[in-house]
C-alpha cells in the first residue's frame, strides 16, 4: 500500500483515509489533535493580546479588511467595541476620582517584555491628592497561560511613589516599608490618610483661630510637634496646651492629641478638687463625646468664659469672687 504523507491529508478524499491502517490512521488523528490544540492556543493568546493590548498587541501581518455581506465591516465593529470601552472605563475612572478625591493627571504604560509566558508593563501615573501632586512608577507582571485568553495572576513586582519633600519627612519611613514590602494598597492609605489628617489639622485650626483669637495661640514646639495654646485673657490663669500629633494605627495615619496644663502655684495650691490635673483626661472625653473639632471648641469656650469647669470654692475666695479655675 502506498504511503499518503500526513502533510497531504488536509485535502485528503474519503478513500484515501479508508486506505490507512489502523496505525497510520491513529498517527494521523493525533497530528491532527495536535495541530487543533495549537491553533486554540494560538487564538487564545492573540486575544489575550488584542485585549489588553489593543489592535497593537498583534502580530503586524498583512492583512485583507473582511467585509459582511450587507453590513459594516469588521473593523468598524471593533472600533465601536473599543470606543464603548473607553467610555465605560471613562466613567468608572471619573466615578473613582470622586469617591477618593484622587485626581489622575496622567497615566502612561509601556510593555518591556511580552512573550509566549508572560507580560511585564511598567506604569507611570501623575495625581493629584488633596491638591497634592503625588508620582507614582510601578512595575507589573502576568503570568498567562496558552490555554485561557486571560492571564492567570498580575502582581506589582515594584514601585516607587515621589512626593513633595514636607510628606517625604513626615511618612518617608513609613511608605519605604510598604515600598518593601510591595504594598501599594498600604502605601496609598497611608498618603491619603496623611493628607487628610493634615489637612483637617490646618482646617480646624484656621477656622478656631479666626473665632477666639484672642483665646488661642499657635506655636511649634522644639520637637517640631505642632502646638494649640488655650489662655484666658486675664492674666496669672493656667495655660492648656494641646499637642496635636499622629500616629499610624491599622497602616492609617490617624490624630494624637495629648493636653498639657501649666498652671502658677497658687492655683495648684488651691485645686484641692484636682480640676487642673484632670483636665487631660476630661478633654480626651470630650473628644470621644463630641468629636475632635466640638471638643476643642468647647474647651476654648470654657477657659474664654472663665470658668464653667468644677472648682474649689477656695480658687474663687481668693480671685474676688469671680469664677475659679479654667
Amino acid at each position: 500500500m502506498e504511503t499518503v504523507p500526513f502533510a497531504e491529508l488536509v485535502n485528503a478524499s474519503v478513500s484515501q483515509i479508508e486506505s490507512l491502517s489502523k496505525a497510520e490512521l491513529e498517527e494521523f488523528e493525533r497530528v491532527n489533535a495536535e495541530t487543533i490544540a495549537g491553533l486554540r492556543k494560538d487564538i487564545d493568546r492573540l486575544k489575550w493580546r488584542l485585549k489588553q493590548f489593543g489592535p497593537k498587541g498583534l502580530p503586524q501581518l498583512e492583512y485583507n479588511q473582511m467585509l459582511r455581506q450587507g453590513g459594516p465591516d469588521v473593523l468598524n465593529d471593533v472600533k465601536d467595541r473599543l470606543k464603548r470601552e473607553i467610555d465605560e472605563y471613562g466613567s468608572r475612572l471619573k466615578e473613582t476620582m470622586r469617591l477618593t478625591e484622587v485626581t489622575v493627571d496622567r497615566f502612561d504604560r509601556h510593555v518591556q517584555i511580552l512573550d509566549d509566558e508572560h507580560c511585564v508593563k511598567e506604569f507611570r501615573l501623575e495625581v493629584t491628592v488633596y491638591n497634592r501632586r503625588v508620582c507614582l512608577s510601578c512595575k507589573m507582571e502576568e503570568e498567562f497561560s496558552t490555554q485561557a485568553a486571560l492571564p492567570e495572576s498580575g502582581k506589582v513586582t515594584w514601585f516607587q511613589i515621589q512626593f513633595q519633600e514636607d510628606i517625604h519627612a513626615a511618612i518617608g519611613e513609613d511608605i519605604k516599608k510598604a515600598a518593601e514590602k510591595i504594598a501599594l494598597h498600604s502605601s496609598f492609605s497611608l498618603l491619603k490618610s496623611y493628607l487628610n489628617w493634615k489637612k483637617e489639622r490646618d482646617d480646624i485650626v484656621v477656622n478656631l483661630s479666626q473665632s477666639y483669637p484672642k483665646t488661642l495661640t499657635l506655636f511649634t514646639s522644639g520637637e517640631g510637634t505642632y502646638c494649640l495654646q488655650i489662655t484666658n485673657p486675664k492674666p496669672d490663669r493656667p495655660v492648656f496646651t494641646v499637642e496635636w500629633q499622629r500616629k499610624t494605627v491599622d497602616g492609617m495615619v490617624v490624630p494624637d492629641v495629648h493636653m498639657k496644663v501649666d498652671a502658677p502655684d497658687k492655683w495648684t495650691a488651691m485645686d484641692s478638687e484636682n480640676v487642673l490635673d484632670s483636665a487631660p483626661q476630661i478633654f480626651e472625653t470630650m473628644i470621644t463625646t463630641l468629636g475632635l473639632e466640638k471638643a476643642l471648641e468647647a474647651f476654648i469656650q470654657l477657659v474664654a468664659t472663665d470658668g464653667r469647669l468644677p472648682q474649689s470654692p477656695s480658687v474663687e475666695d481668693s480671685d474676688n469672687h469671680e469664677d475659679g479655675v479654667s
